[in-house]
């Protein structure tokens, strides 16, 4: 039976994953809905045009994944450490940056957007579907500040405890698209244009759904321009922290071109259309894992900044256990259903390009598992800094492996090896992620794969975790607290009083968050510095911020007694902060140790 401890994090983890699978499919939701409507009434020209703009999309959208992947690592990190105003000035800057990066890429798409679409294999045989691909790139690229501003603040949005807001956008963002398509197709001959410009609109109809978020009252999301670094430091830090997310898009999408200009050198635009299929159900299956992955470094992040092994420890374990069981249910489901997929995005009218889809689907279906350990593994690197791993990892991931196993495999099957290479290339690049962690430090594999310089799982005396739900474990919590202090050699004053600020706070919890019938945990988590202890309490109740009642309690000095335990922990201590992340209260005190007796 789990402990409560690991329900704490795989409760997190599921409530977050539901809402990163579904900001991923946000940010392909447009092109997806695309591509049904392009097979159903614009043809195989069309649909092999669409599959060969998808690395311009990846280009287009590159730098503003690094900002967002970056920003969002930056913030969490910041958010484990208490620093809110330092997190809200990072989520500002990236949205900037995010805005004037659309607009340029907006601009270069329309000037060059010909240009574009040749680079991207539209020449000889295939020169016909330039058209095709650069009306659809002008339509998309209208809306690309709106798409790329959008995903940045959906990605934030479970932290503040808003994940609904990002089924409320994708779900607005949708219903547009699918309308603005069939306008397009059944009213109007405006084409791949339109379908791009639709596009746009709903990513347009998804940003403002998004900014309502901003009109709540209690949030953690501001835009703020506090902070005590150089803005053009903190950019440095959002595009190194991002830079994975970034050369991965980069990567994928160099990949893509020169996928394109190998499979138009060998093949119709019949086999095009079946590798555009692959990509297609890629990206609407590739949320699994590419949801997975954004879960993993934002909640590794936090653990990371929080110091938290243990937590770590247990991420790793659950997320991998139930996402690459889940990737093994929807290959089945996607086997079973291939001619279907198939049919979604290349139509029936042509038997072999169906046969083709079909094959392509299947090959895809086999690489899910391996894509979720994959992908997983390089955001976990990413979470817990090892930002040069995790770039060589995402490079090996998006262009060298996947290039190598298509030269292969074209040279051994012809055209069909273009997609037969997915699965080999994935199960490649799990060997070679999981051999990059047997030569990590630590005594044991369940210690390497933690990639924190052989740091054991074992607390040794200097952190110390643990969990309550009522009053009498919260009285023995503030016990065990007490000596843990004095066995790490803190004086007795300090284990005083970071007793009182476990009894007052956890009380509060009880007394405040307990109340609505339901079960509930308060999760404690010590850890001994030189000169200080640092004390979190994280709970699942309702949002109630003990600091806001403090300010309250301050301002009315007509009753000096109420609320006399909170008064007495914030003069205490020498810092104290409230966090509403994930749907959970935390609390993060810092107790100072003075003098350390001798032992």
């Amino acid at each position: 039976m789990k402990t409560l401890e690991e329900r704490v994090v795989s409760k997190i983890f599921l409530q977050s994953l539901g809402v990163y699978i579904l900001s991923d499919i946000a940010y392909t939701a447009g092109p997806l809905v695309d591509g049904i409507v392009t097979a159903g009434w614009l043809g195989v020209d069309a649909v092999a045009a669409n599959a060969l703009v998808l690395p311009a999309i990846m280009i287009m959208t590159f730098l503003a994944t690094m900002f967002a992947g970056g920003s969002r690592s930056m913030y969490t990190e910041l958010l484990g450490k208490g620093k809110l105003d330092e997190a809200n000035s990072v989520f500002t800057l990236a949205n900037i940056a995010a805005g004037v990066v659309s607009v340029i890429m907006t601009l270069i798409v329309v000037v060059f957007s010909h240009e574009i679409m040749t680079l991207l294999g539209a020449s000889g045989q295939n020169s016909h579907l330039a058209g095709y691909g650069s009306d659809y790139l002008i339509g998309y690229s209208l809306g690309l500040v709106f798409v790329n501003c959008g995903k940045l603040m959906l990605g934030y949005m479970n932290i503040d405890g808003d994940g609904a807001r990002t089924i409320y956008s994708i779900t607005a963002a949708t219903l547009v698209n699918i309308a603005g398509d069939f306008y397009v197709v059944l009213f109007t001959d405006w084409g791949m244009f339109g379908l791009g410009a639709a596009t746009a609109l709903s990513a347009l109809a998804g940003f403002i759904v998004a900014c309502t978020h901003f009109l709540r009252k209690k949030r953690l999301l501001h835009f703020s321009f506090r902070t005590t670094r150089n803005f053009f430091a903190i950019l440095y830090d959002v595009c190194r922290r991002g830079s994975m997310a970034a050369v991965s898009r980069f990567s994928k999408a160099a990949a893509g071109i020169i996928m394109n200009h190998i499979i138009t050198l060998y093949a119709s635009s019949i086999a095009i259309a079946a590798f555009g299929v692959q990509k297609q159900v890629h990206d609407l299956f590739g949320s699994l894992y590419l949801g997975t992955a954004d879960t993993i470094w934002v909640m590794s992040g936090i653990y990371y900044g929080e110091e938290d092994v243990l937590s770590l420890d247990e991420l790793q374990r659950f997320s991998m256990k139930v996402c690459i069981s889940l990737a093994a249910v929807c290959g089945v489901i996607i086997c079973v259903f291939s001619e279907f997929f198939a049919g979604l995005y290349i139509g029936r009218t042509n038997p072999q390009a169906l046969a083709m889809g079909k094959e392509a689907v299947i090959c895809l279906a086999l690489s899910l598992p391996f894509l979720v350990y994959v992908y997983g593994l390089s955001n976990y690197m990413q979470g817990v800094k090892r930002f040069r791993a995790a770039n060589a990892y995402t490079f090996m991931m998006q262009c060298v492996v996947p290039l190598g196993a298509m030269f292969v495999m074209v040279n051994l099957a012809g055209t069909r090896g273009v997609w037969m290479s997915l699965p080999v290339s994935s199960v490649m690049l799990a060997v070679l992620g999981t051999a990059y962690i047997y030569l990590q430090e630590g005594r044991s594999f369940s210690v390497k794969r933690l990639m924190l310089g052989g740091k054991s799982l074992e607390s040794e005396g200097r952190e110390l975790e643990l969990v309550a739900d009522s009053m009498l474990e919260v009285s023995g919590m503030s016990n065990l607290a007490m000596l843990f202090c004095r066995e790490n050699g803190f004086s007795k004053r300090t284990a005083m009083l970071l007793s009182l600020c476990i009894e007052e706070m956890g009380g509060n919890i009880i007394k405040h968050g307990f109340s609505d019938g339901k079960e509930h945990y308060i999760y404690l988590r010590l850890l001994a510095k030189d000169d200080e202890v640092i004390l979190r309490i994280r709970d699942d109740c309702a949002p109630f911020n003990p600091l806001e009642r403090y300010n309250m309690s301050v301002q009315n000095d007509d009753d000096p007694t109420k609320n006399m335990g909170i008064r007495m922990v914030m003069k205490l201590c020498s810092d104290v902060v409230y966090l509403s992340t994930f749907k959970s209260n935390n609390l993060i005190i810092h107790i100072p140790g003075g003098e350390i007796e001798a032992e």
